[in-house]
C-alpha cells in the first residue's frame, strides 16, 4: 500500500492501492480529501437496532439504493426528489449568483432542485464534443407543433414538448461558448478522460456563458465489487 498520514483520526497511517498513486499525491498537496468512518446508516443503531431494521426498512446492500442516498443526502426525505448539488444551487441562485448546473453521463438525483427554483440541470453525454441541432428551415414549424396544446394533450407530452423547446437555444447558447475555448491539457482517452475534459471546457466558458458558479456531476462505475476488488481497481486503472 502506499502510506498516507492523518490526523484526528483512530489511526494515523492510512494506505492507498498501489494502482491509485495520483489518488495519493492529489491527498498529500492539499487537494483530495478521504472520508473516514462513513457509511450508508441513516441513523444511529446497535447491532440489535441493525437486525430488526434491516428487516423492514434497510437497503445497506443494494448499490443503486446506496448511491441514490449519497446523490440525494435526504434521509428523511425533507425536499423529496432534490440531490445535495441541487439544493445547493437553489440556495446560491437565492443570494443571487448565476448558476450553471451539469451532469456528464447520465441524468443524475445530484444535481435535481427543488421545481421553478433555480432551473433544471444540464445532462451532457461523455466525450468531447456536443450534437448539434440540425433544424433545416424548420424552426418555425417545430415550434407551432410543439406549441399546439389541446384538450386531450396529455401532460407527460406538454411537459416533454416544453422540455425539447427549452433545450434548443440553451444547447445553442453552450455550444457558441464551448466553441470559444480550447484546453492544453492532455486528458486520457477514456470515458472519465472524456467527460473531465468536456468539464474542462466547461469550467473555461464560464465567462462566456454569464455564470459565477458551476456545479458538476461525474461518475467512475465499478469500484464497488463484492470480490476480486484488487483487480478491479487494477482494471480501473
Amino acid at each position: 500500500l502506499l502510506p498516507i498520514s492523518a490526523s484526528d483520526q483512530v489511526c494515523s497511517k492510512y494506505g492507498v492501492h498501489p494502482a491509485l498513486p495520483t489518488m495519493k499525491n492529489l491527498y498529500d498537496d492539499g487537494d483530495l480529501l478521504f472520508f473516514a468512518n462513513t457509511g450508508h446508516l441513516l441513523q444511529p443503531m446497535t447491532k440489535d437496532d441493525f437486525y430488526k431494521y434491516a428487516k423492514t426498512q434497510s437497503r445497506l446492500f443494494a448499490h443503486n439504493a446506496m448511491q441514490d442516498d449519497a446523490m440525494t443526502l435526504d434521509p428523511d426525505k425533507v425536499i423529496s426528489g432534490t440531490g445535495i448539488l441541487g439544493r445547493m444551487t437553489d440556495i446560491l441562485d437565492r443570494n443571487g449568483h448565476n448558476i450553471g448546473s451539469f451532469s456528464v453521463g447520465r441524468n443524475a438525483p445530484t444535481t435535481i432542485g427543488e421545481p421553478e427554483k433555480s432551473g433544471s440541470p444540464i445532462v451532457l453525454a461523455r466525450g468531447t464534443s456536443l450534437p448539434r441541432f440540425h433544424l433545416y428551415g424548420l424552426k418555425d414549424i417545430i415550434s407551432k407543433l410543439h406549441n399546439k396544446t389541446e384538450l386531450g394533450s396529455g401532460i407527460f407530452a406538454d411537459s416533454w414538448s416544453a422540455a425539447y423547446m427549452d433545450s434548443v437555444p440553451s444547447a445553442q447558447v453552450l455550444l457558441n461558448a464551448l466553441d470559444t475555448v480550447t484546453t492544453s491539457v492532455q486528458f486520457p482517452n477514456t470515458l472519465l478522460g472524456d467527460s473531465f475534459k468536456t468539464i474542462a471546457r466547461l469550467i473555461a466558458s464560464r465567462e462566456a456563458r454569464g455564470v459565477d458558479v458551476d456545479t458538476f456531476h461525474v461518475i467512475a462505475k465499478r469500484y464497488d465489487s463484492h470480490k476480486k476488488n484488487n483487480a478491479q481497481i487494477d482494471y480501473k486503472k
